[in-house]
C-alpha cells in the first residue's frame, strides 16, 4: 500500500495528536522555539547595529580617530559577528582603517593572564589589541599613549581632535 501526499499528512496529525501528551515532544518543541528565537535575536542585533552606525555616519567621517570599542566578556561568536558588522559599516562609509583603534573592553582579568587576549586577537585578526578595564584601571595608560602618538603623528593640536568611540557591547 502506498501512501499519498495528503494519506502521509492525515497520518502524521494522527501520531502527532497521539503523542502530543508526551513530555519528548514538548521537549522537542521548546528547544525548536530557544533555537529559532535566538538565531533571530542575533541577526536582529546585528541589523540594530549596523542601523545605529550608519545614522552616526557624519561623525564618523569628520573624526578624526575612532575608537571601535570591543566588549571581550561576551561569548566569542557574538563578538565576532558584532565586530564584523562594525567594520562592514565602516567599510560602506569609506572610512580610512589607520584611524580606526580598537580596544577590547571590560578586560576585568588583569592580574590573571592575558592569554584570553591573544586569543580574541587571534581570531579577530587585530595586530596590536589594546585591552583595557575600567573597573581595574588595566591598560588605560597605554590607550593614552596610543592617542597621543597618534595625534602627534596627526600633526594635530590636543584640543582640535575629534575622536569617536564606537561601544559594541550587549544591549
Amino acid at each position: 500500500m502506498q501512501l499519498t501526499l495528503v494519506g502521509l499528512c492525515k497520518l502524521a496529525g494522527k501520531q502527532l495528536l497521539r503523542e502530543r501528551s508526551t513530555s519528548e515532544l514538548r521537549i522537542l518543541f521548546f528547544a525548536l522555539v530557544i533555537a529559532v528565537a535566538s538565531s533571530s535575536t542575533i541577526g536582529h542585533f546585528a541589523e540594530r547595529l549596523q542601523g545605529a552606525m550608519q545614522l552616526s555616519a557624519g561623525e564618523f567621517l569628520a573624526a578624526d580617530l575612532i575608537l571601535l570599542l570591543i566588549d571581550i566578556s561576551e561569548k566569542i561568536e557574538d563578538v565576532k559577528i558584532k565586530y564584523q558588522c562594525c567594520w562592514d559599516v565602516l567599510d560602506d562609509l569609506k572610512v580610512d582603517r589607520s584611524r580606526v583603534l580598537v580596544v577590547l573592553t571590560k578586560f576585568d582579568g588583569a592580574t590573571i593572564s592575558t592569554e584570553p587576549i591573544k586569543n580574541i586577537a587571534n581570531d579577530l585578526m587585530i595586530p596590536n589589541p589594546i585591552a583595557i578595564s575600567s573597573k581595574t584601571g588595566y591598560g588605560i595608560h597605554k590607550l593614552k599613549t596610543m592617542i597621543n602618538t597618534f595625534v602627534s603623528s596627526q600633526n594635530l593640536a590636543k584640543e582640535d581632535i575629534k575622536i569617536k568611540a564606537v561601544p559594541v557591547n550587549a544591549e
